[in-house]
């Protein structure tokens, strides 16, 4: 019998892929006995530990090297909290962590298509492994299409599918550990190559924000902007997440508008570009105290808008 981790736990049309790692540092990906995903019953959570007995599936097909079938497990005990999970790995197990820019994952052997996805295929180079630990140099920041929950690599085009059970954040910081991996060959088509794009698993112990003091971080919107019969002020409350009820009064000037949000913890203010057609990635200070991201998809018109401010 061998102990693994439980590392992560995905998403694949009516079952789960898990991911785990033995106590000797070896990936692996816990298949059933018969050598198919687990069912939708299967009881494993991120940071649990099993004795398992297992066999390895024979003819994997790379980068997909990690399979194992497991005949048993039985529940050792449970990482108290990520923070433990992750000195664990990092310090006991020494795991390799791909850090800094996205172009360095999978040994910087990824493609990527002109709508920002990455990717292998058998005419690309091929990653010794499917799955794997990544330390971002820059904020991930949520940036959903109409099917899928997606994260956007801060000043880039190129986007990451989300398909773990965590409940999504707006913003994964600079300086979080990362599970990333590729997923399964497939193809839209029969005419198209087969490829495995690359998806993100699950994060642990979200880093804190640079320079956060007391700031709050308030997310306006990530997917739409606002219906043109819709009051703004009403469209940014309804998206506010503080714990509390703020006062808020909306000044009007042109197609300019400025939202003061008065809360327990201070007065922000929030400068909004009402047209939301100009392509713009805008980072501005607008006081010491305060900073205001804007961000437009240039395809979409959507907007994104985040509030960062100290009382």
């Amino acid at each position: 019998m061998k102990e693994v981790i439980i590392l992560a736990k995905t998403r694949m049309k009516g079952a789960y892929c898990i991911g785990g790692m033995l106590s000797n540092g070896q990936p692996v990906r816990l298949l059933n006995s018969q050598g198919f995903n687990q069912d939708m019953s299967i009881v494993y959570k991120i940071g649990e530990v099993y004795s398992i007995t297992y066999d390895t599936k024979p003819d994997c097909i790379p980068p997909h090297v990690e399979d194992i079938m497991v005949r048993t497990s039985n529940h050792k005990y449970s990482f108290p909290n990520d923070e433990a999970l992750v000195d664990y790995l990092i310090n006991k197990l020494s795991i390799k962590i791909w850090r800094g820019s996205i172009e360095n994952l999978f040994d910087n052997k990824l493609e990527w298509t002109s709508n920002g996805s990455g990717y292998v295929s058998k005419y690309t180079k091929m990653p010794d492994n499917s799955a794997g630990f990544w330390i971002s140099d820059k904020d991930l920041i949520r940036d959903d299409n109409d099917k899928k929950i997606r994260y956007r690599y801060a000043d880039s085009q190129k986007l990451i599918s989300f398909v773990g059970l965590q409940e999504p954040v707006d913003i994964i910081p600079a300086g979080t550990l990362i599970r990333v991996s590729l997923a399964r060959w497939w193809t839209p088509n029969e005419a198209k190559e087969k490829r495995c794009y690359l998806q993100l698993s699950g994060w642990y112990d979200l880093a804190p924000e640079e320079d956060s003091g007391n700031s709050h971080i308030l997310n306006i919107t990530h997917n739409q902007a606002p219906r043109s019969q819709e009051p703004l002020q009403d469209f940014i409350m309804s998206r506010i997440h503080v714990g509390e009820k703020p006062q808020y009064n909306l000044i009007s000037n042109n197609d300019h508008k400025t939202l003061e949000i008065n809360t327990s913890s201070g007065l922000f203010t929030l400068n909004v570009d009402s047209s939301l057609h100009s392509q713009t990635h805008n980072l501005r200070e607008l006081s010491p105290n305060l900073i205001v991201l804007t961000y437009i998809n240039p395809k979409t018109k959507k907007a994104l808008y985040i509030l960062k401010g100290r009382g």
